[in-house]
């Protein structure tokens, strides 16, 4: 386990274990990048009633170097 992964070894640490197909339509989630970029990504559309063939289509916005 390298430094930035968490207890199970696969996982940055902070991440938090929620499906994304439980985001909202216009649900956002944004995102931390170690250089300090920022990513807001915004839920347009979802089809989950079919497992096998789910779907989401997101918007994202990106804020370079924003948080150093």
């Amino acid at each position: 386990m390298t430094e930035d992964q968490g207890t199970r070894g696969n996982e940055p640490t902070g991440r938090r274990g929620q499906p994304l197909a439980s985001a909202p339509v216009g649900g956002q989630i944004c995102v931390r990048h170690a250089s300090g970029d920022i990513a807001l990504l915004t839920v347009q559309s979802k089809q989950t009633a079919l497992p096998e063939l789910a779907a989401l289509t997101m918007d994202m916005t990106i804020w370079r170097r924003a948080a150093v």
